[in-house]
């Protein structure tokens, strides 16, 4: 390598550059100005480096999701929601499924579906993508990316329940028929309270994260543990483990409000 390397030419090259005349330096100075002129080098390719890496870094940025999703209806007929169906014909196939879309929310505690009805829908969000639901009580969810959710049009019975594949945020409204959220590994029983579920296939974990008021998770197993606010409930796949310990909700609800928050995260789990 230091064969190849052509001191002189180097040399000449910075002078140049530095607009300093060959004649100011003698020529028996040649074996340490060659150390100094490949530091000068360096340092006039630091600017140019930095700008590059910057604008790498700026392609980089990984943005909050954005209203889109995919709703599957009883009969099988799929729709396809995003922010461009604000005056799509859309609207009037999802009024006549007792739904109405505005700002980007599926609502279906205002809409014409006859209260009888044990009709299931299907809503998935795709990767990048988040929507928000108000289920025929009122409850309100937000699923995040990669998440799908499962529900009656509208509730009958005694019990409220759904089905969550992923995450998602539940503002759960306040009644005396119990709210329940079911996913591969872990329930939770509600009567009205606010939480965050995380329960994707993929994580060794599904946690519950409670906002406020208190809910009962429980584990397939029959195990089961009340959790109070600023709590998460914790199911580990591997060994069947359910436990509780406190934590800052803000830490676990913040996509809801297009943030990304950290705290003592590794890279892997941040990435």
């Amino acid at each position: 390598m230091a064969g190849r390397y052509d001191k002189s030419a180097a040399w000449e090259k910075l002078q140049s550059r530095m607009g300093v005349s060959p004649r100011k330096f003698p020529v028996r100075l040649a074996g340490w100005t060659v150390g100094v002129a490949a530091i000068l080098s360096l340092l006039l390719a630091i600017p140019s480096l930095w700008n590059k890496k910057q604008e790498h870094a700026a392609v980089e940025i990984i943005a909050p999701g954005t209203f889109k999703a995919r709703l599957t209806l009883t009969d099988g007929s799929v729709l396809y929601l995003d922010s461009d169906h604000a005056a799509d014909p859309l609207e009037q196939r999802l009024s006549e499924s007792g739904v109405l879309l505005s700002e980007a929310t599926l609502d279906y505690a205002h809409g014409s579906a006859p209260l009888q009805t044990i009709d299931y829908h299907l809503l998935e969000v795709p990767r990048g993508g988040e929507c928000k639901v108000i289920l025929s009580d009122g409850t309100q969810v937000w699923l995040n990316s990669m998440s799908s959710l499962r529900y009656p049009a509208r509730f009958t019975g005694p019990v409220r329940e759904v089905i969550l594949t992923g995450e998602a945020y539940f503002d759960v409204a306040k009644s005396e028929t119990p709210f329940m959220v079911r996913t591969q590994n872990l329930g939770i029983r509600v009567l009205g309270t606010s939480f965050n579920l995380s329960a994707y296939d993929n994580n060794p974990a599904a946690a519950a994260t409670l906002v406020s008021g208190s809910i009962s998770a429980f584990a397939e197993e029959g195990k089961e543990v009340v959790v109070q606010p600023a709590q998460q409930a914790v199911f580990c796949k591997s060994n069947g483990l359910l436990t509780v310990w406190e934590v800052d909700p803000g830490l676990y609800t913040g996509w809801k409000e297009g943030q990304f928050r950290f705290q003592d995260n590794q890279l892997e789990e941040i990435m």
